[in-house]
């Protein structure tokens, strides 16, 4: 057998023994299946791209016959000229369309010869000539339009290759490097944006060109605390996707649910394959399953919800649960005096960091606080 993801590719030209063989692989190898899913991953992105950027798929028609030299009336002329803003971009944010419009050109010629080999050569040469009559005046504006609409339908195959294309160019252009966690890890790209992954978390991701999106694959749960670039930041997990440009947040992503967690900044979180979903404010939660649209964001206690991350999220926190959660963590008593037991407090600090620490810097954003040491082991006043 050849490569896992070319064998994918060509699976369906493959004869029934090859299929065969490349089932009873894929059903035993845990690699391949995941690489299978990574394509149908990549493909599902590629497609949203496309349809995102170019909601007019005839004007890549227009661009190929007139980039093949074909003649485009007047109106087709002015929908190409309109079109022209949106298939720069496209060219300009996926490589892949360049190679998509030489193939179309290189079929409409192709499909010429054909046609003039089926249908010009065969056409009555022997019939004497006569007067044209008004009624029958219609040979050469019905052939040109005909061809037009045969040459057209041909184009739905070309589409059907824009996904594999934009997946080709992508896997040459871009390194893809999927971590798996086996302990807590931390991860910073070269933007700045930093990932804390958790024990058991699965992440794949490939190193963004200038001008790219910024998007990763996780399974499992992790942190997010991303750097504004101006550049989307997309988060896919089996059932959902979350879209920010910079902001603090937590994942929680199994194939059944996708969790999200908004503890700075915004984000959206959406069906894997839909264009939009719900908006998330700081202090927010909300889920999604496959099938169905995201929850309505709910307002959560942050400290509670984000205690599987690794750290703690204080954020407006009042000084007596903060101190309640220090205490669970450290099984360290931590009091706290009745004059600042409803203080609000604010950190983010991970659990690994020395509680003295802690409590030293929390108590300098408090009035007149200070930190003792007593017997069981540290008192706020």
């Amino acid at each position: 057998m050849g490569d896992p993801f070319d064998d994918a590719f060509d699976y369906d030209d493959a004869s029934p023994d090859r299929q065969a063989v490349c089932r009873v692989m894929w059903a035993n190898n845990e690699a391949m299946i995941r690489e299978l899913e990574r394509l149908r991953d990549v493909e599902a992105v590629s497609r949203r791209r496309w349809e995102a950027l170019l909601p007019n798929r005839d004007a890549l028609v227009l661009l190929a016959l007139d980039e093949a030299g074909r003649d485009l009336d007047e109106a087709e002329r002015v929908r190409l000229i309109d079109a022209r803003p949106d298939l720069d971009r496209l060219r300009r944010e996926i490589p892949a369309t360049d190679a998509v419009v030489a193939r179309m050109t290189a079929d409409a010629a192709d499909f010429d010869l054909c046609w003039g080999e089926t249908f010009d050569a065969s056409a009555p040469q022997s019939e004497p000539l006569r007067p044209a009559r008004a009624d029958d005046r219609t040979p050469v504006p019905h052939r040109r339009s005909l061809r037009r609409v045969a040459w057209r339908a041909s184009f739905v195959f070309t589409l059907a290759l824009i996904a594999v294309v934009s997946v080709l160019m992508l896997r040459r252009e871009a390194t893809e490097t999927v971590l798996t966690a086996q302990a807590a890890k931390t991860l910073r790209f070269g933007d700045g944006t930093l990932v804390r992954l958790r024990p058991g978390a699965t992440l794949a991701y490939a190193k963004p060109s200038q001008g790219s999106t910024r998007t990763v694959r996780l399974t499992g749960n992790a942190v997010f605390e991303v750097v504004h670039t101006g550049v989307p930041f997309t988060v896919e997990t089996p059932s959902g996707r979350v879209v920010v440009t910079g902001t603090v947040f937590g994942v929680r992503a199994t194939r059944d649910e996708t969790q999200v967690t908004l503890v700075e900044g915004r984000v959206m979180l959406a069906p894997k394959d839909a264009a939009t979903g719900v908006t998330l404010a700081p202090g927010q939660q909300s889920r999604v399953v496959p099938g169905a649209l995201p929850t309505t964001p709910s307002d959560v206690d942050i400290a509670d919800e984000m205690a599987w991350s690794g750290r703690f999220y204080f954020h407006d926190t009042p000084l007596r649960v903060a101190a309640e959660r220090l205490t669970s963590h450290y099984r360290t008593t931590v009091l706290v005096d009745r004059r600042l037991a409803d203080e609000r407090v604010n950190g983010e600090f991970d659990d690994t960091t020395p509680l003295p620490e802690i409590l030293r810097i929390l108590a300098s954003t408090l009035p007149s606080a200070q930190v003792d040491t007593v017997e069981d082991g540290f008192r706020l006043r």
